[in-house]
């Protein structure tokens, strides 16, 4: 299930074949059957840009074009069903089996399914999120850079400390600017994250920071107490990221990279003068990331998170949680 129209426009952007292979995951013979295809047919991007995958297997590889006789899987449907909990590949090919209405058409042997079931994972960009169940984690850190919230009477800049909140399944966030790190600040943004998305997730997992977690040796992370009742306050427990696994928290990084470059970046130039102000505009920047269509699969942030991950996370409390001091 290769992406056709994808290998041809990077090939006429340039691409060599090893990198168009890289890039899109693809067998080499793939790619250059296509490739060679497309130099004897003289066709151009301009002609295949407005093609789809199916319009494109039709002109430059015909025999390839024919309707398979075997029933057609719901790849898409059977991707979200793999993610629940106990369902394995077997379960779907035996559903995906009895399922099928029309007995004239036979369906897929199971190890065939499986390798079709792969492919089309892997071109859609899902395997990222098998990694993750819907409402299971959220991941939890500040950015690296700072936003300024201007003193009207000094003419000069308070640091505005950014905290940033994923949900992984969707990759749906949250960003909000304190005046400090202070563990005040750092449950607040919790709380405020936790009231936007509507619910809690079972597990919460902060970057080794002050705030969460207490000075210990290497190998040991103990969880502050406030944090630790913070968490059983909400249901839910606090699994930090473990030191030097950068994978642990590559979303929740790569959501770091995306506020400095989609909400403080832009906002570089303008000058707020109160943290309502700023929360405002930086609101307004998380919509529009969170409402922005994918670039490798169907759906947006917003769209995977109300119909798929909302319905799985634990419901907030009546009231929120009051640190002492």
């Amino acid at each position: 299930m290769s992406n056709e129209r994808d290998i041809l426009r990077l090939h006429f952007e340039g691409m060599s074949q090893r990198e168009i292979c890289a890039a899109l995951k693809v067998g080499h013979t793939r790619v250059s059957e296509l490739i060679k295809a497309a130099r004897e047919s003289q066709i151009g991007w301009e002609a295949v840009g407005i093609m789809d995958d199916r319009e494109i297997r039709s002109l430059l590889l015909p025999k390839e074009s024919k309707e398979s006789i075997y029933a057609q899987p719901d790849f898409k449907r059977l991707a979200i069903e793999l993610e629940r909990p106990g369902v394995t590949r077997k379960l779907l090919w035996n559903t995906y089996c009895n399922n099928i209405t029309d007995k004239g058409t036979p369906p897929y042997q199971y190890s065939q399914f499986c390798k079709l079931f792969d492919e089309y994972l892997i071109t859609t960009k899902a395997t990222m999120r098998l990694k993750h169940k819907p409402g299971r984690r959220c991941f939890f850190d500040w950015a690296g850079m700072h936003g300024a919230v201007w003193d009207e009477v000094l003419g000069t800049p308070i640091k505005a400390y950014i905290f940033v909140a994923c949900l992984p399944y969707s990759a749906y966030m949250f960003a909000h600017a304190f005046p400090s790190m202070e563990q005040r600040c750092w449950l607040e943004g919790h709380m405020l994250a936790f009231e936007y998305f509507g619910g809690v997730s079972a597990i919460m997992t902060p970057d080794q920071c002050g705030t969460a977690t207490d000075r210990t040796p290497i190998y040991v992370t103990l969880i502050n107490e406030t944090y630790r009742e913070f968490a059983a306050y909400y249901q839910s427990a606090v699994v930090p990221a473990r030191r030097r696994k950068s994978n642990d928290k590559a979303l929740v990084e790569s959501s770091v990279l995306i506020s400095e470059r989609q909400i403080l970046a832009p906002l570089r130039d303008e000058r707020f003068f109160s943290f309502a102000d700023l929360n405002e505009a930086i609101a307004d920047r998380v919509e529009i990331i969170n409402e922005t269509p994918f670039q490798r699969r169907e759906g947006s942030r917003l769209s995977v998170f109300s119909e798929e991950e909302k319905c799985c996370l634990k419901p907030l409390p009546e009231a929120r949680f009051e640190m002492a001091e």
